[in-house]
């Protein structure tokens, strides 16, 4: 039943955006002088996407909550907006936990994204899966196939831009 559970949530439920991620707790580090951008970004799905979780996974799912801690070198970034070029980020774990009608599990990823900005922003989007822990091997196999696929980096790519333009608000 895990299996089945885990499945669902990957598969039906994708859309979690990187612009709702808590940014509250990189404003002061983005405003800041410091060139290194280590702070700790948190979601988890509220209200209507709640509801659309449970949904798509038949009443299984209740919530999911995905934690990363972020550690990349500002000037890097603001280079590579600037000047319209691409950028390797560091590796990075994001932690997530699952919760269903009667229990909770964790499942952690490994990403290196690695990104090409243009004129209007990040124009392509290469997440770099690597290692998923918490499952069986064969479900983080598909989960590194879907996620290293175009639909997720089309999303990821739109939640970026939209992250982008919050941050240029801040």
């Amino acid at each position: 039943m895990r299996l089945f559970i885990v499945l669902m949530a990957m598969l039906f439920f994708s859309k979690a955006s990187i612009a709702e991620f808590d940014t509250k707790a990189c404003k002061p580090i983005l405003r800041s002088t410091e060139n290194l951008l280590a702070c700790k970004l948190g979601y988890s799905t509220e209200g209507r996407e709640r509801e659309v979780l449970m949904k798509n996974t038949y009443g299984i799912i209740r919530n999911l909550t995905c934690i990363t801690h972020l550690n990349i070198p500002k000037n890097k970034v603001a280079n590579a907006l600037l000047s319209a070029s691409e950028i390797p980020l560091p590796d990075h774990q994001i932690d997530c936990e699952i919760q269903t009608n009667g229990a909770q599990f964790k499942i952690g990823l490994t990403v290196a994204p690695w990104l090409q900005f243009g004129d209007e922003g990040v124009s392509e989007v290469r997440l770099n899966i690597g290692k998923v822990t918490g499952i069986p091997a064969f479900l983080g196999r598909r989960l590194v196939k879907y996620g290293n696929g175009p639909t997720l980096q089309k999303e990821v790519k739109e939640g970026l831009n939209q992250f982008i333009a919050n941050f240029c608000q801040l």
